[in-house]
């Protein structure tokens, strides 16, 4: 290594406890699931059907009063313009349209939840308007 450049180099700071990046992290995780477990307990206590099963706090999920692709695109356009929530829309197993929420946030809390269903069920309710 050339001299000069290795001087310009900060010298490498030893980790105190190498553990607790990993800790704080799986902390950080296990919150972001237990929330997205929440979602999943809401959604079908209010008639939604969870269409993944995964340890990840990820959420897809459709209703009734879905039935194809381009209700469930409006419904992700609505949340958005108000902005009340960024969900997206998937296809999963290459047919069956769904809405997908993922916990990203480990300062998303369990009421929050709660929120995002009420706004759902706002977006999904029939709309007066022709």
């Amino acid at each position: 290594m050339r001299e000069d450049v290795a001087s310009t180099r900060e010298p490498r700071r030893p980790r105190t406890d190498p553990g607790a990046a990993f800790s704080a992290g799986s902390t950080r995780r296990a919150h972001q699931v237990r929330v997205a477990g929440r979602l999943r307990e809401l959604l079908r206590e209010r008639g939604f059907a969870i269409l993944n099963h995964t340890p990840l706090p990820l959420v897809c999920f459709t209703h009734p009063s879905l039935p194809d692709a381009a209700a469930h695109d409006r419904a992700v356009d609505r949340l958005r313009l108000d902005q009340t929530a960024w969900i997206s829309r998937t296809v999963l197993a290459g047919r069956r349209p769904a809405l997908r929420a993922c916990v990203t946030s480990y300062e998303t809390e369990l009421a929050d939840m709660d929120a995002l269903v009420r706004s759902i069920e706002r977006v999904l309710a029939p709309s007066d308007h022709v």
